[in-house]
């Protein structure tokens, strides 16, 4: 996607202004709902300022509108990664795997996941949890390297 709106998002989301990326990506989405990297770039925003449930919940929007979208799988196991989801975290490892078996960066997360698992612990079902309605099924070191 290249309008110059999505291009204004990018340079917000590379300076880093993470708020001014969110709306000028909501901006993008309002125009076209069904703009997958638009999406994926806000979740971006939303990862990098901290706020991991929007993140997820972009991400899975964007495998709404495309359910073989690699990246969005493969971020999204960061985002869950980031909130110790990591039943979450690998289904979304192996999703991104299936749709692109080259993803090199998704192979290395789920070894590192696969190694560290002792490290890591099991989020337990609370109220902070995302919401069922984020599908486990739908997301790199960092969203950034997508």
């Amino acid at each position: 996607m290249s309008t110059p709106l999505f291009q204004h998002g990018q340079e917000h989301l590379h300076n880093p202004d993470y708020a001014g990326a969110i709306a000028t990506f909501t901006q993008v989405i309002d125009q076209d709902p069904f703009a997958l990297e638009a999406y994926c770039q806000r979740g971006l925003a939303h990862y990098d300022s901290g706020n991991l449930y929007a993140a997820i919940e972009d991400y899975g929007k964007a495998l709404d509108i495309d359910a073989n979208c690699a990246k969005a799988y493969y971020c999204r196991a960061l985002a869950r990664l980031a909130l110790k989801n990591l039943p979450g975290t690998l289904t979304d490892i192996e999703e991104a795997i299936r749709c692109e078996r080259t993803y090199a960066a998704a192979y290395k997360l789920r070894g590192i996941v696969h190694r560290n698992k002792a490290i890591f612990k099991l989020r337990s079902p609370t109220s902070k949890s995302p919401p069922d309605s984020i599908s486990t099924k739908k997301m790199v070191t960092t969203p950034a390297n997508a």
